[in-house]
């Protein structure tokens, strides 16, 4: 039954549009307008992905290219199925390393494979509210740092990577890593979240565990599966 504030929640920060005939540059403009419209600083722009210049040649500065085919070629297949803790060790939020980190992200399918490939999403509002209200309060005090260990070393593989302004002066250098509130809050609609719950790219200054709220919760999340043209759109 959809009526529960952590569904209503959950199914609001996924937007899911099927068979979206629109080309990449009809893409940008809309996560670009989005972000306006929220607040988006004067000059951010597009994040622009480090690791552009040769695994997405074919691509403009600001579109970036997931491929399994470029996993197993530029990344030694770090994402191995075989790995046990692949599944939690996926878990991240994206750009949230930079100092600016992206407002709204934005995602279509050219090709989908046969079979796996599903995506799953997971509300950090639904769980802030999991938390009772001491839990609350002392998340709302704390920050937390997110790092990204996974791009520098491909660096030493002979990828050129995109060092330089990423969206805003801001995010600039090779460090990859950020400091924010473990707690930020929808300049829209005034929700809170818990935000950043990567096992290997966040680590908060206080005892709490955001990660096991999430894979002990699964009515937090939302497993979308891929078809051709899908277009699948979420804030950070």
């Amino acid at each position: 039954m959809v009526g529960s504030r952590d569904w209503q929640r959950c199914s609001q920060v996924v937007i899911v549009l099927r068979h979206q005939d629109i080309n990449m540059d009809q893409l940008k403009r809309l996560i670009q307008k989005m972000g306006e419209l929220t607040g988006k600083p004067e000059e951010g722009k597009l994040h622009i992905n480090p690791i552009h210049p040769e695994v997405n040649s074919c691509l403009g500065n600001d579109e970036a290219l997931l491929s399994s085919e470029h996993n197993r070629d530029k990344y030694d297949d770090y994402l191995n199925t075989k790995q046990k803790q692949f599944a939690s060790r996926g878990w991240h939020a994206d750009t949230s390393y930079e100092n600016i980190p992206s407002d709204y992200i934005g995602m279509k399918m050219v090709k989908a494979p046969m079979t796996g490939g599903d995506t799953l999403f997971a509300s950090c509002y639904g769980a802030y509210d999991r938390l009772s209200e001491p839990w609350q309060k002392m998340a709302d005090s704390l920050s937390s740092t997110h790092h990204e260990p996974d791009i520098m070393p491909l660096a030493d593989k002979g990828l050129n990577l995109w060092l330089g302004p990423r969206g805003h002066l801001q995010n600039v250098g090779g460090r990859f890593e950020a400091t924010h509130p473990l707690v930020i809050t929808n300049p829209v609609t005034g929700w809170k979240a818990l935000w950043g719950f990567s096992p290997i790219s966040m680590r908060a200054k206080g005892r709490i565990n955001v990660l096991k709220l999430i894979t002990d919760n699964h009515d937090l999340q939302y497993r979308h599966r891929w078809k051709p043209d899908d277009i699948v759109i979420w804030d950070k």
